[in-house]
């Protein structure tokens, strides 16, 4: 059992666990879960005794404080802690009695404040019964009734510690859920201490999340990367940069742009301004949806290509390939916009490509046609049709169509020996040819991405690999 699941084990036991040993379970996180030496920055109080002596006379609780605090007495600063029950435990984060200092540098920034908001949105979408104030620093703002008066049995402890608690959790009954609480608040209150995390602990998480995004090709190949990085910097005593140190650092311009604008990115993350660079004292929030970052490996990729073969390409992201749709009323119109993802051009001929962060392509391989379930049949040909109707908005002679599949890297390999990664279908209308191409690409970031660029297939490539087709309920290829 590691440390962490005998912590949680113990806190579960809530008033009923054993004398003594929560100090050493706490101890046990050090060296296991987080470097030993964090260990002496550490000072863990163990209240429980107040519940075995009187109960009348204090209120039982264990947690971790700032280290510049006394041993015993009151303390200041914020803390970690939790307080045993008979039936069930809270735990969460507290300001001591004698105030914010000597953690005024957390406990005023907006960093900690938008965090200690993400946990609380986290453990709430799992279940967890939890309550956090706007502020951690504001020890006016107490614990509303609305959520204390569901613990009847901690009455006494929120009479006590309502204006300092500012982030508090039920402890679940249920094992998993349990570890999965007490690990966020433990891990949050590691961030802030800055101590550092064993590339033991690194490597669980990194089989977690690999576990969890097996099927997402990009995450996948995004946490091979970090775990390589991290690799690289496993014997880099962590530190934390300051400012002007990283201005300095992105002044030269024979740095990459990529590393100029990632030493920007540092510097919001110092300045606690958030990954938007934001100047808010709630900082921006910043996501990627994979859908987005497929689309725009696709678009780097055909970049690529068009700076080696030439040709003016156009990006819908900017706004560039914008076909507005002319309703004739108001009442009744649904889409405004036709935006094609990426148009090249090359003389009279026209090139549309459209990223699409599905399966279909490795579904279509694997699969006759009318075994897939309509659902991906359905979405497949609204693919098609979105393409095509694309190509209708240009007047060219020669017009491809381009839907681009991700593949994983050995479905990408062995389809591309074969020369089955694409496949073509022609559409002609007089003298105007419109070909209808299914592309499948590896989801790949690394040294031999330039070997896998999106192609034109050739003819020998159709001949070998099938485009589904409706009708007599057979495959075309």
């Amino acid at each position: 059992m590691s440390a962490l699941e005998t912590l949680t084990e113990l806190i579960q036991q809530g008033r009923g666990a054993p004398e003594g040993v929560l100090r050493k379970a706490v101890d046990a996180l050090f060296g296991e879960r987080y470097q030993r030496s964090a260990g002496k920055d550490a000072q863990i109080r163990d209240a429980y005794a107040l519940a075995r002596e009187d109960a009348e006379a204090g209120i039982p609780w264990a947690g971790l404080i700032n280290p510049d605090n006394p041993n015993s007495g009151p303390y200041g600063g914020t803390s970690l802690v939790w307080f045993p029950g008979e039936s069930t435990a809270l735990i969460g984060f507290g300001v001591g009695t004698r105030g914010i200092s000597p953690d005024e540098g957390i406990l005023t920034r907006p960093g900690h404040r938008r965090r200690v908001a993400a946990l609380r949105r986290l453990l709430a979408k799992k279940g967890v019964m939890i309550w956090s104030k706007a502020d951690p620093a504001a020890l006016g703002v107490s614990v509303p009734k609305t959520f204390s008066s569901q613990f009847p049995e901690f009455a006494g402890t929120f009479k006590r510690y309502a204006n300092e608690m500012y982030c508090v959790a039920q402890v679940p009954s249920e094992p998993k859920l349990a570890e999965d609480v007490v690990r966020a608040f433990l891990d949050l209150y590691a961030f802030e201490r800055d101590w550092p995390v064993l590339k033991a602990y690194a490597e669980r998480v990194r089989s977690q999340l690999l576990r969890v995004g097996q099927t997402e090709i990009v995450a996948t190949e995004l946490i091979r990367i970090a775990t390589r990085l991290l690799d690289a910097l496993v014997d880099v005593q962590p530190k934390k940069p300051r400012s002007h140190e990283l201005d300095r650092a992105g002044t030269p311009r024979l740095l990459e742009n990529a590393v100029r604008n990632g030493l920007q990115a540092l510097g919001w993350v110092v300045d606690e301004r958030g990954l938007g660079g934001g100047h808010e004292m709630d900082g921006l929030a910043w996501q990627l949806p994979l859908e987005q970052l497929w689309e725009r490996y696709v678009e780097a990729k055909v970049r690529d290509e068009v700076g080696r073969e030439g040709g003016d390409l156009s990006v819908g992201r900017l706004g560039q390939t914008v076909f507005p749709l002319h309703w004739s009323t108001n009442t009744a119109r649904s889409m405004t916009h036709l935006i094609p993802d990426i148009v090249v051009r090359r003389g009279r001929s026209i090139r549309i490509v459209d990223a699409k962060y599905k399966a279909h392509f490795a579904d279509i391989d694997e699969h006759m046609w009318m075994q897939l379930s309509n659902d991906i049949r359905d979405a497949h040909r609204s693919d098609v049709h979105q393409v095509l109707a694309y190509a209708s908005l240009y007047d060219a002679e020669d017009v491809t169509a381009t839907l681009v599949y991700p593949l994983r890297l050995a479905t990408w390999e062995a389809l591309h020996e074969r020369q089955r990664d694409a496949a073509f279908a022609d559409l002609f209308h007089g003298s105007r040819r419109v070909r209808l191409e299914l592309q499948g690409a590896r989801a790949c970031i690394d040294r031999r991405i330039r070997q896998s660029r999106i192609r034109r297939p050739s003819r020998a490539a159709a001949h070998h690999h099938r485009c589904a087709g409706e009708g007599d309920g057979r495959e075309r290829r």
